[in-house]
């Protein structure tokens, strides 16, 4: 059974919507897209998107039983967590999708580790976000 999943794109005005786009490599990783959202307005930066958004979301998540989010945007660590907590199920981008189809295509074992390189370079830099983040109090549990 494929997992189900909503796309959510923020963008501003003069942007273009690319939610066709995102669908197409969501079915491509495998994925039954059960909805799109779209928010147009300059980014927030507690959830990317505004609150308003994030509680119409989660009560789609709760009514079409969705198991994954996938954003157009990317997502900063903190925004990802808390997006997270507040829905209680993964969130992921853009990027983290491509990563996940290239995973799935890979035949060779060197195009395997260069799809492990670019994980790891992407969560080292989350990593250290993340640290930060926990140093200024703002991920209570961190780090002690």
């Amino acid at each position: 059974m494929k997992r189900r999943v909503l796309l959510v794109q923020r963008r501003r005005r003069e942007e273009r919507n690319m939610l066709y786009e995102l669908r197409e490599l969501a079915e491509a990783a495998g994925y039954r897209v059960v909805g799109e959202i779209e928010q147009v307005r300059a980014p927030d930066s507690s959830y990317n998107i505004g609150i308003g958004k994030v509680r119409e979301i989660a009560r789609i998540i709760k009514d079409k039983g969705v198991n994954k989010v996938i954003f157009f945007n990317e997502l900063k660590p903190v925004q990802a967590y808390k997006l997270r907590k507040e829905w209680g199920i993964d969130v992921i981008d853009r990027y983290e999708l491509i990563l996940e189809i290239f995973a799935k295509r890979a035949g060779s074992r060197e195009a395997k580790l260069q799809i492990e390189l670019a994980k790891l370079k992407r969560d080292l830099s989350m990593t250290k976000e993340w640290i930060n983040l926990a140093k200024r109090g703002e991920l209570p549990g961190f780090m002690g």
